[in-house]
């Protein structure tokens, strides 16, 4: 994460305002905006983004800035929510007038302002991990984790070689469960997997023993889980709860 966000503050802000290293007393400030989840459900990501990303600009600006721009990084706290998300993100392009914006956290936050984003040429580098994110291409937005192709890829051909072509699939119902969901059925008669079940549920379930139990009768081999915590040690719990035996493979 730290060489990710390293690597966005410093390449975005460079494109247009160059190199680090001059004298930064008597430039005006670069504002970068950043939307994340440092409170609610997803602090988990948005807490750690949001203490990394000032991490880097103070690093960066103890060098001087960029081109003798010292960088303002202005946070906001979406607390996951994507309405949230909208606003302060307006806020950020209308008010603040930054160059780019950094998050946010999740992907149903970041569908929500793609757009708004790209309309208003604001560069949008996305923290979260769903393909829709950046499919189709567009010129201002970007996200940072791999794509969930490559990661739905990865575990059917570990599943085809175990031998395994049976699989159950369960997710939660964010953007990020949709889109993984949405590559693992895409992809699975690519590797010879038939999907004999597949559930969706709710994030905020506590207990997953009645999805455990439909997967467990489907017949399935193994089950990929797409999802965010806690959902993901709920899954793993309730289904060795109702004695499914075989793999279990998590989202990235």
């Amino acid at each position: 994460m730290k060489k990710s966000l390293a690597a966005l503050l410093a390449a975005s802000v460079s494109l247009c305002f160059g190199q680090a290293g001059v004298a930064a007393d008597e430039k005006p400030a670069i504002k970068v905006g950043a939307l994340f989840s440092v409170t609610g459900p997803s602090s988990f990501l948005g807490g750690p983004e949001a203490r990394i990303s000032q991490m880097l600009v103070d690093e960066i600006n103890s060098k001087g800035g960029v081109s003798g721009h010292k960088i303002e990084l202005v946070i906001k706290d979406t607390l996951g929510e994507p309405e949230k998300a909208i606003s302060f993100a307006k806020q950020l392009i209308e008010e603040e007038q930054v160059f780019a914006i950094i998050g946010p956290s999740t992907t149903g936050e970041s569908l929500k302002i793609k757009k708004l984003c790209q309309d208003n040429k604001t560069i949008l580098i996305s923290c979260a991990a769903a393909e829709a994110i950046v499919e189709p291409l567009l010129p201002y937005v970007f996200k940072t984790p791999q794509k969930d192709s490559y990661a739905a890829r990865k575990i059917f051909m570990r599943l085809k070689e175990m031998g395994l072509t049976k699989v159950g699939i369960v997710s939660d119902n964010t953007g990020f469960g949709a889109g993984g969901k949405d590559q693992l059925e895409k992809y699975a008669p690519e590797f010879g997997m038939t999907i004999v079940g597949n559930e969706v549920y709710d994030k905020g379930d506590t207990d997953l023993t009645a999805v455990a139990t439909k997967i467990k009768a489907s017949g399935a081999q193994a089950v990929v889980n797409w999802s965010v915590v806690p959902a993901q040690s709920i899954v793993m719990k309730n289904f060795r709860q109702v004695g499914f035996k075989g793999p279990l493979f998590q989202s990235h």
